[in-house]
């Protein structure tokens, strides 16, 4: 057996190239066949994946079809996501819906006409990863090439333990149209040559890129026209061996002008192809190999614990010492030598009683009232805006406490939500929440009453706002737009010369001498003090470096990292929230015409 042939046994054990199922349902005169392919990633609270699911009628009476993916029935997970089609007599609907963080053993239900059935969803997850479970977007005969590949060069500075990636294939005929649902797949593998990455493919990729997706593109030179080749072709004309890299939003990308098992045959010559190319997989997690549970956050973990909602939860010590010691001399001398006065001991029996529960019910009120009915929060968000062509993303972290839980949330078309709460794994506590979505709409069970939730957003979309600057004497000045102001001396700022200017006395740009790096941690450090930290903050959580190369990397020429009152953008999922804490870095490139000589 050669050494090619055993490797690829072992892929096959590891890898799970979901097989679609197809069922009839209905009744007999308005009979339905429904073919659904899960495509399933890494377990997560939110998409994990997805399920493709074609729905055909065979008859000529309009059907209604709810499709409900669960979780697991298991105590610290509770989601359930639907959607419901409409599907004409004689036609065929397709659908797809993001799958829950953990299956249950059946999984899918299907309403049609007053009937329910459950079926299954076979999942295979992958074991030890670099990059989380990722996404081979070809058939299966090339994704298995591919992956060999790509196993060699992992296994090549694993040291005598092998290693194998997890991974899932799905043809291009079969994907969805929403970036969102990709987020379960920390890494994309694609191939120049597949008919099917059409530019509008290609945007998609370019959006799950921008918001933190790792993509490696083989025979990048093959791709057709679109905005995936102008952007991983546009320094390969001049780059040696075939080979280039670089960074698009919070993602990164790889392209590569050959397949492989060219790929392979370059290694025993250690090609500067294959190093680079080693050197790429390893780079987000320092050469570690990561266990797919603990690679399961697209966010480090900072941002998935909950943050102190300032005025939420703190006892008034004074107000409550001197409620306590009213109710001991109330209770004790006073109602005493009042009582014995009037010659009435015996009534100090209820009297006590009735006093504490009186001065229970006052320290319940004052939680109630002291802390509102309404919806407090503390936010944090890094956000990668474009001006050039309006692009933004918006990674955020909040904590929300709901007086009175909400009827609903509404997420935007371009925001995915993930509670972090419902990840839990080896917790054999209930938690309260639960995510029930439909559509853009979450159930507001997501949100109990009384009770701190953090939530974490990812946002990708379109943004208008923007930060002009304008000559003014010797420095800048800035025009900042209604509701898109920095805060005062917040902001640091370099030209298309390459110069370095920060804001000073009067609001006016200043230039900065020296180094950067001491400004741009000063405009880093609120974040860090508001996000928390601690010990559970692993490897590939390390928050301080991941917010040093976001911000590092976009402060190139014609850019700049400023902290914002607000955000006029952000997605507040519909709710009235008073955000008490917040903190709002932003991070932009300029068009040229934002700097007015």
């Amino acid at each position: 057996m050669t050494r090619q042939t055993a490797a690829a046994l072992v892929l096959l054990t590891a890898m799970a190239v979901a097989e679609e199922q197809t069922v009839r349902i209905g009744p007999p005169a308005a009979r339905l066949e429904v073919r659904f392919l899960p495509v399933s990633g890494v377990p997560r609270p939110g998409a994990s994946g997805f399920m493709r699911v074609a729905i055909r009628n065979e008859s000529s009476v309009d059907q209604r079809v709810r499709m409900v993916v669960k979780s697991a029935e298991r105590s610290w997970s509770r989601i359930a996501i639907e959607r419901t089609v409409r599907v004409a007599g004689g036609s065929e609907t397709i659908a797809f819906l993001p799958l829950p963080g953990d299956l249950g053993p059946r999984a899918l239900q299907l309403h049609v006409g007053g009937t329910t059935d459950s079926y299954a969803l076979p999942t295979v997850y992958g074991h030890e990863i670099v990059t989380g479970l990722a996404l081979s977007v070809a058939p299966r005969n090339i994704a298995e090439r591919r992956w060999i590949a790509i196993k060699s060069v992992l296994g090549s500075s694993a040291g005598s333990r092998r290693y194998t990636p997890g991974w899932r294939a799905v043809e291009t005929s079969r994907l969805p149209d929403d970036w969102r649902l990709l987020t379960g797949f920390r890494m994309i593998v694609l191939g120049g040559e597949d008919p099917g990455l059409t530019p509008k493919v290609q945007a998609m990729f370019i959006a799950a890129m921008h918001a933190g997706a790792r993509v490696i593109v083989f025979r990048a030179r093959e791709l057709a026209d679109g905005p995936l080749r102008r952007l991983v072709l546009r320094d390969t004309e001049s780059a040696d061996d075939g080979l280039d890299s670089g960074y698009h939003g919070l993602g990164a990308y790889l392209a590569l002008d050959f397949d492989g098992v060219e790929l392979r045959r370059r290694k025993s010559a250690r090609s500067r192809s294959f190093l680079a190319m080693r050197a790429w997989l390893y780079a987000p997690f320092q050469g570690r190999i990561i266990d797919s549970r603990s690679a399961a956050r697209w966010l480090p973990a900072p941002w998935l614990k909950p943050m102190r909602i300032p005025g939420v939860g703190a006892v008034p010590v004074r107000t409550f010492f001197l409620l306590i010691l009213s109710f001991a001399i109330m209770v004790g001398p006073v109602a005493y030598l009042w009582l014995r006065r009037r010659k009435q001991l015996t009534l100090m029996v209820a009297v006590v009683p009735v006093a504490g529960f009186t001065l229970t019910a006052a320290i319940l009120l004052f939680g109630l009232f002291s802390e509102g009915f309404g919806i407090k929060g503390a936010v944090g968000s890094i956000t990668l805006l474009d001006q050039r062509t309006h692009i933004a993303t918006t990674a955020a972290s909040r904590t929300l406490y709901a007086g009175l839980s909400p009827a609903s949330l509404t997420l935007s078309a371009d925001t995915f939500l993930s509670c972090p709460v419902l990840q839990g794994r080896g917790s054999d506590d209930r938690v309260p929440h639960a995510l029930s979505q439909e559509g853009h709409r979450i159930d507001g069970a997501l949100l109990p009453s009384r009770i701190p939730t953090p939530l974490t957003t990812l946002t990708h979309g379109r943004a208008r706002e923007r930060l002009r600057f304008r000559r003014h004497g010797d420095g800048f000045e800035v025009l900042s737009e209604d509701g898109f102001t920095p805060w005062p001396g917040a902001l640091l700022f370099r030209d298309f010369a390459g110069q370095w200017w920060r804001t000073a006395r009067g609001g006016l740009l200043e230039r900065l001498q020296g180094s950067p790096d001491e400004a741009l941690a000063a405009l880093r450090a609120p974040l860090l003090k508001r996000l928390p930290t601690g010990a559970a903050v692993s490897l590939e959580d390390d928050f301080p470096s991941w917010l040093g190369a976001v911000v590092n990397a976009a402060a190139v020429p014609g850019s700049y990292v400023a902290r914002l009152k607000s955000l006029p953008s952000f997605d507040d999922l519909d709710l009235d929230v008073n955000y008490v804490a917040r903190e709002h870095l932003v991070v932009g490139r300029l068009a040229p015409e934002d700097v007015i000589e």
